[in-house]
């Protein structure tokens, strides 16, 4: 079965997500539980507070190159988060599926430890889902796991099906992005060796999809951007990663 016309609109899978102020009173979406105290409180331009407040995500993802600028920023503070804490800034990595669905780790994580890393990016171009994504990502570069396979050699299909959900009727970006990294890891691992929006993205997630027919996906959908099926790939990579 082909999925993409199950899909969610970008814009309204990032409110989902992300659960950002002002979109999500445009959406009807619930408000995250942020901190807005912390290490230089409400004030603080660069805290995460500040730019859930001011950023406008439907903009962002109907716009690939904003987008892709998001990527970019949020990749940089996330090396300088886990430069700072190695694997154990897998401890603030939420949204859904986790325990932390509104990234309230991470915010709180980002208007105090880490507030220092927020410095010389531009705050009006990030979003806690983004950031969220560009730390799974970075972990996934560091784990020192080398000559991954493009396709899973054997795989539990019960404990594929409990982790990626039901791929029977309508599914999201995540449902998909985590059946494509439990059956092609080394396909996945390919997108996020690219440089978010470009062609190679394109031509590595074209790829992802129509070698992994489990997931359904003949050609790679062309209603959830291109930055947002990266980001749902590399929080899929991680997530897997950790299985036991």
């Amino acid at each position: 079965m082909n999925y993409r016309a199950m899909f969610m609109t970008a814009a309204a899978m990032a409110a989902c997500l992300t659960g950002t102020s002002a979109f999500a009173q445009a959406e009807g979406v619930p408000k995250p539980a942020v901190n807005p105290g912390g290490v230089g409180g409400a004030s603080n331009r660069n805290s995460m507070t500040d730019f859930e407040r001011r950023m406008n995500l439907n903009n962002m993802f109907e716009n690939p190159a904003s987008a892709a600028k998001g990527y970019d920023d949020s990749r940089l503070i996330a090396g300088c988060v886990v430069k700072l804490s190695g694997s154990k800034a897998g401890a603030l990595i939420g949204g859904e599926g986790t325990k932390d669905p509104h990234f309230t780790k991470l915010s709180n994580a980002m208007t105090g430890r880490y507030t220092s890393c927020l410095r010389g990016a531009s705050a009006k171009s990030l979003s806690p889902v983004l950031l969220n994504s560009a730390i799974a990502e970075t972990l996934v570069e560091h784990d020192g796991a080398t000559g991954v396979a493009d396709r899973a050699a054997s795989v539990d299909t019960d404990k594929a099906s409990a982790f990626h959900g039901d791929l029977s009727g309508p599914v999201t970006i995540n449902n998909i992005a985590r059946c494509t990294v439990v059956y092609s890891p080394g396909l996945a691992r390919k997108v996020l060796a690219t440089e978010a929006g470009s062609a190679e993205e394109k031509f590595a997630l074209d790829a992802l999809y129509s070698q992994t027919p489990e997931c359904g996906m003949a050609t790679t959908p062309t209603s959830v951007g291109q930055i947002l099926q990266r980001s749902a790939i590399a929080d899929a990579s991680y997530a897997w990663s950790q299985q036991k």
